[in-house]
């Protein structure tokens, strides 16, 4: 793992600084100066970001790109009851954990991943993505960190600074990014995985820019769409990733949400169709976007929430009434809504810890969803080809 396409020169977290440290990566200061990434501009930053890209072009791993024809994508959806865990083992063999859930609580949601691991047969993570600093999305990494090699940590860099909830979590994920190697990355950039695509689609509060394959049309009911400002938090600032393996394609944004979360498809979409969708901010109120579903049109979408938390019944409401899709996977049941069948929620309350829903996907866009509570397995065919299907990174 040597780069991440479209990115500027890595920044540097080791002790000393090193290639491509700025004096902000090298002197004590702040955790918000170790968090800032590299000064850009400039032809000697330019001269050697284009080299690191071309080394990285030399040295790609072309084995695991032709090991990786015919095998499936893994993805294992973690109940961390509201955090949006979510482990990726690609038909490589290469893996990325999407934020870690809670901090403290006894270990719960690193165990839960650690679960997760096993049952996915790695023991390795070679990319930890951190959408936002948030606890109940990367409070677990300190515990986690202590327990399994990670290979790059790739955020969005510097927080705003005026979100009270990371004060708390950057004294600890902080010093976790500073002992490893970290990329900071924008909209338009994408993470270096054999055999399949990972766009970033958004960061920092910025959005992709050039529409992705499918996208480029207006999209419906943007006029009807709700004014939901942004919360002033870190939330809005998710980095948010589509990933594709040959026809499949899935979406995970962190917690975007807000009139931030309308803008990626409104008035123009911006990302295509989608087979399987993590909901946006655990299906609180200002994630429920008609529009956004109307541009992702999702076969299936899994909620990461918690008893009580994130599935706001709006949100319900506009899930069990969304044409076209034709499932709607739970983490966890809700107390507050009205909850997929029984067969189709990963973790109930009296039920054993650690339960995951499991996603395995083919390149020609078929897929399966298994309930790691209880076994049961769901199967979504091929969809019909169109000229907007796209196969390989």
């Amino acid at each position: 793992m040597v780069g991440i396409t479209g990115c500027g020169a890595p920044d540097s977290r080791q002790a000393g600084g090193g290639p491509g440290a700025s004096p902000a990566d090298t002197r004590k200061g702040s955790t918000y100066q170790k968090m800032r990434g590299p000064k850009h501009g400039g032809a000697s930053i330019l001269a050697e970001a284009v080299t690191r890209l071309f080394l990285a072009v030399l040295v790609f791993p072309l084995g695991l790109a032709a090991a990786a024809a015919g095998r499936s994508l893994e993805i294992y959806f973690i109940d961390v009851e509201g955090g949006a865990s979510t482990l990726l083992v690609t038909p490589a063999g290469e893996t990325v954990l999407i934020d870690t859930g809670y901090g403290q609580r006894e270990g719960r949601d690193p165990a839960r991943v650690m679960a997760a691991m096993r049952a996915a047969g790695v023991d390795r993570l070679d990319i930890f993505v951190a959408t936002h600093l948030h606890n109940d999305h990367v409070g677990g990494l300190p515990e986690l960190a202590a327990q399994v090699p990670i290979g790059v940590i790739v955020d969005y860099g510097e927080p705003l600074g005026i979100d009270r909830m990371v004060n708390n979590v950057i004294r600890t994920y902080g010093p976790v990014r500073d002992a490893h190697t970290a990329r900071q990355v924008k909209p338009g950039d994408r993470l270096p995985l054999a055999g399949v695509r990972a766009d970033v689609v958004s960061a920092g509060g910025d959005l992709v820019e050039t529409p992705l394959a499918g996208g480029g049309q207006a999209t419906p009911g943007c006029d009807r769409a709700e004014d939901h400002v942004e919360d002033g938090t870190e939330n809005y600032r998710s980095v948010g990733l589509m990933i594709e393996h040959g026809a499949f394609r899935f979406l995970a944004l962190g917690d975007l949400s807000g009139n931030t979360l309308t803008r990626i498809v409104c008035p123009i979409d911006r990302l295509g169709p989608v087979s399987a969708y993590l909901v946006a901010h655990h299906g609180d109120y200002d994630s429920n976007v008609p529009a956004l579903y109307a541009a992702l049109r999702p076969r299936v979408a899994v909620l990461n929430n918690g008893p009580a938390k994130g599935g706001s019944p709006d949100a319900f409401r506009t899930l069990h009434g969304l044409a076209g899709l034709e499932d709607l996977w739970q983490l966890h049941a809700s107390r507050v809504a009205r909850n997929a069948g029984d067969d189709f929620v990963a973790y109930f309350d009296n039920t054993t810890d650690g339960n995951w829903i499991h996603l395995r996907a083919q390149d020609d866009g078929s897929f399966t969803l298994t309930n790691g509570r209880n076994g049961f397995t769901r199967a979504y065919p091929a969809a019909p080809a169109t000229a907007e299907s796209r196969s390989g990174p």
